[in-house]
């Protein structure tokens, strides 16, 4: 579990970076979010959906937003 939160952190601490996710995003909570869902899936239906990504990024991604955005 370790080297996959490692990589998540780095995939947002790079979205920090660019602006794409403000500096200020609690991006600890945003990796236990992510690993925590993924398993949640598989654990409910034994595979995780191909599409899960993209759909995990879209339903996090705006509690990472300032606000104002």
């Amino acid at each position: 579990v370790h080297p996959r939160r490692a990589m998540l952190r780095d995939v947002l601490d790079a979205a920090v970076s660019r602006g794409d996710v403000p500096a200020d995003a609690d991006i600890d909570t945003a990796v236990i979010a992510l690993i925590g869902s993924y398993y949640a899936a598989y654990l409910a239906d034994g595979a995780v959906n191909d599409d899960w990504p993209e759909r995990a990024v879209r339903a996090l991604l705006p509690g990472l937003r300032s606000p104002a955005e």
